[in-house]
């Protein structure tokens, strides 16, 4: 699952998104916490039973797409720690 954000085409895009993760304003865990997590709650996505295999085996995805998307937020928080530590300390 790799959806392009809008406005990646954008020159100096990467910058400005940097730029906002880092400030807090929106980063992997705020999409985590506040989008995909209470998405997947509200339908029942991860916990949902009598799937065939195909619905299992998508359920699996999804729930591993989860948990790699709760990781690399994980580690961009402690990147952003580091980064607000070090500036801190100029």
């Amino acid at each position: 699952m790799g959806w392009p954000l809008p406005g990646t085409g954008i020159a100096g895009f990467r910058a400005r998104a940097a730029r906002v993760a880092a400030a807090g304003i929106f980063n992997l865990g705020i999409h985590y916490e506040h989008v995909v997590m209470p998405l997947l709650r509200a339908l029942d996505v991860l916990a949902m039973a009598g799937l065939g295999p195909a619905g299992q085996q998508a359920q699996e995805r999804i729930g591993l797409y989860a948990e790699q998307l709760r990781t690399q937020a994980a580690r961009a928080r402690d990147v952003y720690a580091r980064m607000s530590a070090s500036a801190m300390h100029r």
